[in-house]
């Protein structure tokens, strides 16, 4: 029998096998097992026993894969209710004591209402959603990374009270996060979601109709060394210190320090870093007064640390303002076409903070007088610097660049520096003279114009405030500022 009459078969049969490999059945004891490890996550999560439970499905093995059913009972009564559904989601096993989770469905509807005589009654709300995706690799020991995927299409949020009706829609939501293994048993995250055609209707101060209406969010989240598994013991601190001493016993006031203090260390090495940018695309509002679009809108916020040292940044982004209602036609051609900005702070010194705080903890601070004396010896020990970076102000027939920074060492000591850049300043000085809604500026601009220092197309302004002097390009300026020394 020649060989190819043989072997094409088997290797049909060998690929057919390879293609559909026989899943193992689940038991009783998979099943246990899960609902422990669920459990156990949770409790390690919040540290809260009531909350574990609360918080664990019940298990059963199904075929080749676990079934888990977490049902919230409908809450409340006369005064108040609230109807939650169930979620559901299947689970199998893989290697390394990781979970795969799929078809995970939180409830399609949830429902809650208050009566008349309650503070925020009568209300009524109801969320709802037209279809979800959501799937799930997780390590519940974070020792492996973990992933989270997630599509969501027609939710919808109607809320009914006494002044009216709010409704909140938002057509898709999408998201990615991945959850990497650090040093220590901490992780490191980065998420990445997206929202699509968002609209918002509701009533503004007095009863008028305004709607919102957004084509695109999109936003990425990184968080770097999250202390992830100490969460449990925060919530758990923050819940006895909260709650106090038991009925009929007394207050334990060294426990009660050991206890604030163990929450201080979690909170001051909760996180190394944390990144975090949304831009907002095709922004619509609509009011009585008018209509205003924004063809995109960014914002940021960048925490952390170096040499001990605290840091933020938040970054701003306005482009395409469009408010034909509201401003006149004359001057459609000088609003702001760009807004861009990056206020920062620097200089707080992390562990001086955490001393302070742990100062008040232990008692040998006390009364307004005394912290707000030793918040002011913190700040004259490690003075705190505010600033902006990239400022950029298009104007159409004019463009504004800079930066500068202030350093604090109390309230009525600091000294800063700035540096301004216009292009264009002749134009804009033109336009506001045969502008009458800008004719007031006109003069503004002209001495603007005359303490500036010219560079080839650019006016330049290098601005400093120094031992209670304030200067422009040298020319002492501190008569005409609030605050500042009079000049000699």
């Amino acid at each position: 029998m020649p060989p190819s009459r043989w072997l094409k078969p088997t290797l049909a049969a060998a690929l057919l096998l390879t293609a559909a490999p026989v899943q193992a059945q689940t038991t009783a004891a998979d099943a246990a097992a899960l609902q422990q490890a669920v459990h156990d996550f949770f409790d390690q999560m919040t540290g809260l026993p009531a909350i574990s439970a609360a918080l664990t499905p019940q298990v059963t093995a199904e075929g080749d894969h676990l079934r888990l059913v977490l049902g919230w009972p409908k809450l409340g009564g006369a005064a108040f209710s609230l109807d939650a559904g169930t979620l559901t989601a299947n689970a199998k096993p893989l290697s390394g004591g990781r979970w795969a989770l799929d078809d995970i469905r939180y409830p399609s509807k949830l429902e809650a209402s208050s009566a008349a005589g309650e503070p925020t009654g009568p209300m009524s709300f109801r969320l709802s959603l037209d279809d979800q995706k959501i799937s799930l690799v997780l390590d519940p020991t974070f020792v492996t990374t973990s992933t989270a995927d997630a599509r969501l299409t027609g939710y919808a949020l109607r809320t009914d009270t006494k002044q009216g009706t709010q409704t909140y829609r938002i057509d898709a939501i999408e998201s990615h996060a991945v959850m990497q293994p650090a040093e220590a048993g901490r992780i490191t995250l980065h998420s990445d979601a997206s929202q699509t055609g968002t609209s918002i209707s509701m009533l503004a101060p007095g009863g008028t109709p305004v709607t919102v209406g957004i084509d695109k969010i999109a936003g990425k989240v990184r968080i770097k060394n999250f202390a992830l598994r100490q969460l449990g013991s925060l919530l758990q601190d923050a819940s006895a210190l909260a709650r106090g001493p038991e009925a009929g016993k007394k207050p334990d006031a060294d426990a009660a320090k050991a206890t604030a203090t163990r929450a201080l260390q979690v909170i001051a090495g909760l996180i190394d870093s944390m990144d975090t940018d949304y831009t907002a695309t095709g922004i619509r509002v609509k009011a009585a007064e008018g209509t205003v679009g924004l063809k995109k809108f960014g914002f940021g916020l960048h925490l952390g640390s170096e040499d001990g040292g605290l840091q933020a940044s938040m970054p701003l982004l306005l482009e395409g303002l469009d408010a034909p209602d509201l401003v006149p036609a004359t001057m459609r051609d000088v609003v702001p076409r760009q807004i861009s900005l990056t206020p920062t702070i620097s200089g707080i010194s992390k562990p001086a903070i955490t001393a302070l705080l742990q100062q008040g903890i232990d008692g040998k601070i006390n009364g307004d007088d005394a912290w707000q004396a030793a918040f002011l010896q913190l700040l004259s020990d490690n003075p705190v610097t505010v600033g902006f970076e990239d400022l950029a102000i298009d104007f159409g027939v004019a463009r504004l660049e800079g930066g500068g920074e202030v350093e604090v060492s109390s309230p009525a000591d600091f000294t800063g520096k700035a540096e301004f850049r216009l292009t264009g300043l002749d134009a804009l000085i033109k336009r506001a003279n045969a502008t009458p809604e800008l004719k007031q500026a006109a003069p503004v601009l002209i001495f603007l114009k005359g303490i500036g220092d010219q560079k080839g197309k650019e006016t330049v302004w290098r601005v400093s405030y120094d031992d209670g002097h304030f200067t422009v390009n040298d020319t002492d300026l501190s008569d005409m500022a609030p605050g500042a020394k009079a000049s000699k």
